[in-house]
C-alpha cells in the first residue's frame, strides 16, 4: 500500500505500508518517517498495488494530525 500526495501537478509517494492478508480485523498504525506538509488544495490517497483474492473487504482509515 502506498500513501500518495497530489499537489495540484503530480502524485508523489509519501510512504508505504505492507499489509498482511488476514480474515480478522487488523489495525496497523503507521507514523510517517517525515512529517507531511500539505496545503488545503493537496489531496492524499491510498494506493493498493495488489490485493490477494482471499481478501473480501478492505477498510482504510487515514487519520491526519496537525502539528504546530
Amino acid at each position: 500500500v502506498q500513501i500518495e500526495r497530489y499537489n495540484g501537478i503530480a502524485w508523489s509517494i509519501v510512504d508505504s505500508v505492507t499489509l498482511a492478508v488476514s480474515n480478522t480485523t487488523k489495525v496497523i498504525n503507521k507514523t510517517l518517517a517525515t512529517p507531511l506538509v500539505v496545503e488545503t488544495s493537496d489531496r492524499i490517497r491510498v494506493n493498493f498495488l495488489a490485493i490477494d483474492s482471499a481478501a473480501k473487504m478492505v477498510n482504510v482509515v487515514v487519520t491526519m494530525k496537525t502539528i504546530e
